[in-house]
């Protein structure tokens, strides 16, 4: 099972500060302008010949091709805005026929691959946009985001230490410095996981140990536990709630249940009366004690007999509550997470 980094404070930073998409070409000395200076077509009078049309960018002579690219790459902002990122990843696709080097459209479109849960296409686009042009920070941070968000915590590590040796001066830097440092962290504290979630060599425990820093578990006789899940009718209310999430988490039960080599057992069930583990979402922040980690496990317990019932909270928006549309890859990473800590995993 591939382990999720559960640093949503951290993959928010990332997400919003480290891999914003570049803005639609505005007056900023390095970018293009919306309605670009020069950019529209310039009929240019002689003579003896027809009409000649021109295309201007930073009163430089760009073709058709490049000036139709910049168009194009305008036009992925308005559905980009409304979280419409099919579209706006169709409008840059359309733009880098146009212009392959168009460096900010190749950017873009490997962060919306990323925003659609495609990550590995989107690593591979953010690669070629380093390749078209090293000096700029944008792609080498946003594919350790996403080497982040999906758990592949090490190399997310190393490409942020290669973006800090290649942009010092950047005014990112600080904010990466400070991702490095949780990320080493969690790192080792995953590594410590691992060892910890082996399966048992007592038959009456389902874990070596049933968590990093705590000794609550489940008594084995309570296995199977009884899962509650909410049903379409409850979920159908819930701002944000989309279908794939109900098998997000449910993948998430089976992922740890095979890492304990099927020691601990589940059901799931629609009678909340009778279940161990209530499952739920939310699309509101203030819900949960600490939403930079997309959910929550309340676990109630006994010194004696261990666990005895768990509530999980998911939330459905970003834990700031500015983005309506969370990736799938995000939602899977919350719900490894808080399943983990339903079982005692980080108490």
């Amino acid at each position: 099972m591939r382990r999720t980094s559960w640093l949503f404070t951290s993959i928010s930073l990332v997400l919003s500060l480290l891999t914003s998409p570049h803005l639609p070409f505005a007056s900023a000395a390095d970018q293009v302008l919306q309605e670009p200076a020069g950019a529209q077509p310039l009929p240019v009078p002689t003579t003896a010949q027809p009409r000649e049309v021109k295309y201007l960018y930073k009163g430089k002579e760009i073709t058709k091709s490049a000036y139709e690219a910049l168009m194009m790459f305008n036009q992925s902002f308005e559905p980009m805005k409304k979280g419409k990122y099919a579209l706006a990843a169709e409008k840059l696709a359309a733009a880098l026929k146009l212009d392959p080097n168009l460096y900010q459209a190749r950017t873009n479109y490997g962060f919306m691959l990323g925003r659609l849960g495609r990550a590995e296409e989107g690593i591979a686009e953010l690669k070629k946009a380093l390749e078209i042009d090293p000096t700029r920070p944008e792609a080498i941070t946003t594919i350790a985001a996403m080497y982040q968000a999906t758990g592949r915590i090490s190399e997310a590590i190393f490409e942020y230490k290669r973006a800090l040796q290649r942009y010092p001066k950047s005014p990112l830097a600080v904010n990466i410095s400070s991702v490095i440092k949780q990320l080493e962290q969690e790192y080792k504290r995953e590594q410590a996981i691992e060892k910890s979630i082996t399966p048992a060599q007592n038959s009456e425990d389902y874990f070596a140990h049933a968590t990093y820093d705590s000794v609550a578990k489940w008594p084995t006789t309570k296995f199977p536990l009884k899962v509650y899940l909410q049903g379409d009718e409850e979920t159908q209310r819930i701002s944000n709630f989309r279908p794939e999430f109900a098998a997000a988490i449910k993948q998430a039960f089976k992922d740890w249940a095979d890492a304990s080599k099927n020691a601990f057992e589940y059901e799931f069930t629609r009678d909340f009366k009778k279940s161990d583990i209530d499952v739920y979402w939310t699309s509101d922040p203030t819900k949960v004690s600490r939403p930079s980690e997309g959910g929550e496990a309340r676990v109630s317990y006994d010194t004696i007999h261990g666990i005895n019932h768990v509530q999980i909270i998911v939330l459905t928006i970003t834990p700031d509550g500015t983005d309506h549309f969370v990736p799938l890859n995000i939602i899977k990473a919350a719900c490894l997470h808080e399943v983990g800590h339903s079982l005692g995993i980080l108490g």
